[in-house]
């Protein structure tokens, strides 16, 4: 579940969402991994917003999105590998906003 609630952030925010809301009780590991999935998501989410409007000012600037898609793609690969191996993944460019108590 835990490597589920990274892999899922491709398809969308509201799958790892709902795998955290679901197994978040029931395994402190899914909890954390879920916390660390849900901080990615929100984060990317706002990058996405900033480079969607930064497209709409300056054209040229559409390499940024491409760049974001790609780095989030790697990510998400790089969490969902870490949780299989029991290991906690902290994303590098994810804020914060769900505090994780586990500290590995």
């Amino acid at each position: 579940m835990a490597m589920l609630c990274h892999l899922l952030g491709v398809v969308g925010f509201f799958a790892p969402l709902v795998i955290w809301l679901i197994e978040r009780d029931k395994h402190r590991f899914v909890d954390e991994h879920g916390r660390q999935a849900m901080n990615y998501q929100i984060s990317v989410l706002i990058y996405g917003a900033v480079c969607w409007l930064l497209c709409l000012v300056l054209v040229k600037l559409v390499v940024l999105l491409w760049l974001l898609t790609f780095v989030h793609l790697v990510l998400v690969v790089v969490g969902t590998v870490q949780a299989s191996q029991g290991r906690l993944w902290r994303y590098p460019i994810a804020i914060p906003f769900l505090k994780c108590t586990q500290s590995r």
